[in-house]
């Protein structure tokens, strides 16, 4: 008979706004507890729909992407999907057992609150451990301000979260080719072109159903305003 090789065990490090490998203390504590590290981040299409997104702001993310990827060892690599985070961890789920997803907490718009409520419930009923971070000095969900200095002191006397890069056990999900087909960076995403072939704010390269016509309309103007410079 052939053996049935059992799926490695993952900690799933989800990257949000904190696309960075210092001082960061989800990283900090998987490499702490000598976990296997898959880092993922998602170009999640209820984001790039919201209006309180711009162009220049992904530009930034992929910037940090770049950062990222360009200090990681040869084998290890930043996972960049085209998704919501539910979806990208059940792709994750066919090649690995997620034992754990480690995260900063998510604050300022209710569109990513909400999302990490229904990645939570999502979690909890995969049976998945989701150990969240406090991001900065905001606590989110305190009923009121009572303990706000005191919170704001022990912030920011707090050590930094610091790791050697180069003895994290990164996994090697590159071996997975369609993993490899999956990830994608700005570029890939066609977001400049979506205008052209779509002007019904409908859909978008039938990639995603969140697009909405505000963002059609900002993308084309930054568009217009790049090719008169």
């Amino acid at each position: 008979m052939v053996p049935v090789h059992s799926k490695q065990s993952v900690t799933v490090i989800w990257f949000k706004r904190d696309l960075r490998l210092r001082d960061h203390e989800p990283l900090y504590r998987a490499v702490e507890k000598n976990e296997n590290i898959l880092p993922l981040f998602c170009w999640e299409p209820s984001l790039i729909a919201d209006p309180h997104m711009d162009m220049r702001h992904w530009q930034f993310i992929q910037q940090s992407i770049d950062d990222i990827n360009a200090q990681l060892p040869s084998g290890a690599r930043l996972l960049t999907l085209h998704c919501e985070v539910i979806d990208a961890l059940e792709f994750i789920a066919q090649h690995y057992a997620i034992s754990a997803v480690r995260s900063y907490q998510e604050i300022g718009l209710s569109v990513t609150h909400n999302r990490d409520i229904s990645v939570s419930n999502y979690l909890k009923k995969k049976k998945i451990n989701h150990i969240e971070s406090q991001y900065g000095a905001v606590m989110r969900g305190l009923p009121h301000r009572e303990q706000w200095q005191q919170n704001w002191d022990r912030h920011f006397t707090t050590k930094t979260y610091d790791i050697d890069i180069s003895s994290v056990n990164w996994v090697d999900w590159t071996q997975h080719n369609n993993i490899n087909t999956a990830c994608k960076n700005l570029d890939e995403l066609g977001l400049f072109d979506c205008h052209i072939t779509n002007q019904t704010g409908t859909h978008c390269s039938e990639k995603s159903n969140y697009y909405r016509q505000d963002v059609l309309d900002k993308l084309k103007k930054l568009k217009q305003d790049a090719a008169r410079r």
